[in-house]
């Protein structure tokens, strides 16, 4: 089994903050970093480094390169990540007492057509995994178009929007969503966990459901059966990346044949040792 990566490439741009940049105020960073990212790329990595064979597809600029050479030195397979005539897409990090606040400028991100899509999926095989986010373009027709070819289609439906709402997700076999998204996704703002997993059940049924919960944790719902793990207690430096480095190593467990408690447990670990 293997699995497709369908998402996003960014360049983040991250910066050190005292505190989050208020309106009208210019402040100083402490730090600023470069770097590679975007969730597409950063659970691709996670599965890559965590042993699961992964297939990383998306679109850059001339100046992404450098995400190729990456992903192979992981043995990531990146014959479908496209140079356009758009910059590659980025992101400003802002990083303020182990907390971040994310601007987007999605870039070639947003360039994948309908030919690329059949090109990408031709290789794939019923049964085998495909795993979206909510940082590229034309999301339904991938979904449609992965239900066709029998694909067990995973979306992390992050960053959440109103558009998420309209995609076929009746197709979703797995959807994994942290309390923010499950909110928005179950029209359901509650701050009670319990509230808000029946929520979810009762809006999808039919599907999985992996429910991250920060310090406090995992959910997975199940046919009506719940598993929880709890979060590894860790020095919190930066959160950026933890929710990507979860999802990857959990699916790479997946495919490894672990149970899906202890796909939640390495998954847990690998988040702290992110933070």
């Amino acid at each position: 089994m293997k699995v497709l990566c369908f998402g996003s490439m960014n360049i983040d741009e991250s910066y050190l903050m005292d505190h989050f940049v208020r309106p009208g105020e210019t402040q100083s960073a402490l730090t600023c970093t470069r770097s590679l990212g975007g969730k597409g790329f950063n659970q691709a990595l996670a599965i890559a480094k965590a042993g699961g064979e992964v297939i990383m597809a998306g679109c850059i600029g001339s100046d992404g390169y450098a995400f190729k050479e990456v992903l192979e030195q992981y043995d990531c397979t990146t014959q479908f990540i496209k140079e356009v005539n758009q910059p590659t897409g980025h992101a400003f990090i802002q990083v303020a007492d182990g907390e971040n606040a994310i601007v987007l400028n999605s870039g070639a991100n947003y360039a994948i057509d309908d030919s690329f899509i059949d090109e990408v999926l031709s290789v794939m095989h019923a049964g085998d995994m495909i795993l979206l986010q909510n940082e590229i373009n034309a999301i339904d027709k991938i979904i449609k178009k992965a239900h066709e070819r029998k694909l067990k289609i995973i979306l992390n439906a992050a960053p959440m929007s109103e558009a998420v709402n309209h995609y076929p997700l009746e197709y979703i076999d797995l959807l994994i969503v942290n309390v923010s998204e499950a909110q928005q996704l179950a029209k359901c703002m509650t701050s009670n966990l319990e509230e808000l997993m029946e929520a979810l059940e009762n809006k999808f049924s039919n599907h999985d459901i992996l429910l991250t919960v920060g310090k406090q944790g995992s959910y997975y719902l199940s046919e009506g059966k719940r598993k929880y793990v709890g979060a590894f207690a860790c020095h919190v430096v930066d959160t950026t990346g933890a929710g990507d480095t979860y999802i990857g190593y959990f699916l790479a467990c997946i495919m490894a044949n672990k149970s899906i408690e202890e796909a939640m447990q390495i998954a847990s670990l690998a988040a702290a040792c992110c933070c």
